[in-house]
């Protein structure tokens, strides 16, 4: 009885595994998965497979698939949209909901041109047209038509290389970002500010911002029962609120970055306008209304914005 060659099937034909992509890998409760040898979330490397009539044909469209000349079968029908989708399924609780919200937003309106052509039709020529278009595409900013800025532009960048490289990563995408520029902005000095706000539902964000570092998602984050130390001196800064892809607010425990969670002594101005609040919310309004009724004061005074 002749031997079986590797990868034959019983069909006789000849099968190879190419690697297509890593997914991270979550427990039955839906937690990260963490190797204890790295420290970081484990990975599970998924294959692809070729078959062909003969081990030659089955090995040349192995090395064309690894060359970037041939795409997998199944990676060859998914369309980048439904890529992105994917990709955020595979990390959203990882991921935090203004992030997706991001991704979102990127998704509805960015790179229009290839948004819903299939990767295996995906070239760097292709993206480089792709990106070109971009650079030249309009939105309107407080009124104005204006072009998306670089810094816009290389985040969209940023989402499609990460999900290039998780489902298509033969695809080679060298392709060059607009060059960012430094703007130096004019900032009014704080009692310019403060006369602006002082007496009214702004006078308290504002000064938290100002005097306290703090940032917007910060702010509406804090509350009298879990934000101020017992003996009221202090204020711990670590839950934020953020809206999420449909522009609900989330509660998060956690900011953006370990470091900005901190203590501040509370200046005894300040600690006289919290004392006022008449919520456990320190800050009753959300984001969106501090943005809008600060631009409008800014606007009014006829400072630099």
């Amino acid at each position: 009885m002749a031997r079986r060659k590797k990868g034959e099937l019983p069909s006789g034909n000849i099968r190879r595994q190419v690697y297509d992509h890593s997914e991270l890998v979550y427990d039955s409760a839906g937690n990260p998965v963490i190797d204890p040898k790295t420290g970081k979330q484990k990975k599970k490397r998924i294959y692809r497979s070729v078959t062909a009539s003969t081990t030659q044909e089955a090995e040349l469209q192995k090395a064309e698939i690894r060359a970037g000349k041939r795409m997998p079968s199944s990676t060859s029908k998914l369309i980048l949209h439904d890529a992105i989708d994917k990709y955020i399924e595979s990390s959203d609780a990882l991921l935090s909901p203004s992030t997706i919200r991001g991704y979102r937003i990127v998704q509805r309106n960015a790179f229009s041109s290839i948004m819903q052509l299939p990767l295996c039709k995906i070239t760097n020529d292709i993206l480089r047209d792709a990106m070109n278009a971009e650079c030249k595409r309009t939105v309107r900013i407080k009124g104005k038509t204006r072009t998306l800025s670089p810094k816009t532009i290389k985040n969209e960048f940023g989402l499609l290389t990460a999900v290039l490289n998780m489902y298509a990563p033969e695809i080679e995408h060298n392709v060059k970002l607009p060059q960012q520029e430094k703007k130096q902005n004019e900032i009014s000095k704080p009692d310019v500010i403060y006369n602006l706000v002082k007496g009214t539902p702004l006078e308290l964000p504002v000064l938290l911002a100002m005097w306290l570092s703090l940032t917007e998602s910060e702010i509406v984050g804090l509350t009298k029962s879990e934000s101020l130390t017992p003996d009221g001196e202090y204020i711990k800064i670590k839950n934020v609120v953020v809206l999420d892809e449909k522009h609900r607010p989330v509660l998060k425990t956690k900011g953006k970055h370990p470091s900005r969670e901190r203590i501040h002594k509370i200046p005894p101005y300040i600690k006289t306008l919290i004392d006022q609040a008449e919520t456990d919310r320190i800050v009753p309004l959300s984001g969106t209304a501090m943005y809008r009724r600060f631009r409008t004061i800014v606007k009014n005074a006829d400072i630099p914005y």
